[in-house]
């Protein structure tokens, strides 16, 4: 299992578009991979759940994979939470 923690930069949270952003990117890899925010969890690969976890600005999540390609899958969205700060 790889977990990386993402504090929330965006003054406007996860919104729609990124929630799409990271699902279409989570749907590349074939190992699981969850994101959670306090209690609530929900698959990357699931855009309503990603919307409804409601993470605003400077909220932490957490993100973790588990399966063959979780370290390719971690690199790749750690990537893509760096380009968005």
């Amino acid at each position: 299992m790889k977990e990386i923690v993402y504090t929330v930069k965006s003054r406007i949270g996860i919104n729609p578009r990124f929630a799409s952003q990271l699902k279409n990117l989570s749907q590349r890899f074939s190992c699981n991979i969850t994101v959670s925010k306090g209690n609530n969890e929900c698959s990357g690969k699931d855009l309503y759940g990603l919307i409804m976890l409601e993470a605003r600005i400077n909220e932490t999540i957490t993100i973790k994979a588990i399966g063959q390609d979780e370290d390719a899958a971690i690199d790749a969205i750690h990537n893509f939470l760096e380009k968005k700060t």
